[in-house]
């Protein structure tokens, strides 16, 4: 795969002096790295918010069903308070995936201006 300062410098080899064109290079990868970080960060986080829907909706008909069920409202309490502490597990789940998901992301964005500034 031939990458987006490749293609660039090739399309203008000889008007861009070697200074420049390094440093057109340096951008064009900086650039190429961030919008694949912001890509790939965009489609996890999609994926981890459509797991969340997902679970909610499986799970919701099945505890509106035992709320309904309770015939005093002693044992509705009770059943709510007992899907309480599920709810409250995977709510803690998504905010510690969520966490390690912008940690990731910042790491990456860090690396490529690292690689930028440095000229790798």
């Amino acid at each position: 795969m031939v990458s987006a300062s490749e293609q660039f410098t090739a399309q203008f080899p000889t008007q861009l002096p070697a200074a420049s064109r390094a440093q057109v290079e340096a951008q064009l990868d900086f650039v190429t790295s961030l919008a694949q970080s912001g890509v790939d960060s965009v489609a996890k986080l999609t994926a981890l918010n459509i797991g969340a829907i997902r679970t909610v909706l499986d799970e919701y008909p099945k505890a509106m069903h035992q709320r309904l069920a309770a015939a005093t409202p002693q044992e509705w309490l009770a059943t709510a308070s007992a899907q309480m502490a599920p709810t409250l597990e995977r709510a803690v789940d998504y905010g510690r995936q969520l966490a390690e998901l912008t940690l990731e992301t910042q790491t990456a964005i860090s690396r490529a201006a690292q690689q930028a500034g440095s000229g790798k």
